[in-house]
């Protein structure tokens, strides 16, 4: 977030078969809020990945 000058933050984390999907927002008084993603949001973040693995990951 600091090296891209950006305030919100998509991503996602797993433990074992357990993943989450997370916002992080940066306040301007330096403090961060995590919060999950919405439906609609986990579609849009659905729809990178397939981007992504179609670009990269031809078999």
């Amino acid at each position: 977030m600091e090296n891209n000058k950006v305030n919100q933050m998509k991503g996602a984390y797993n433990i074992g078969r357990i993943w989450a999907f997370i916002i992080m927002d940066k306040y301007e008084n330096g403090k961060y809020k995590f919060q999950t993603c919405k439906i609609d949001e986990l579609k849009q973040i659905y729809i990178n990945l397939k981007a992504v693995k179609h670009k990269y990951c031809k078999l």
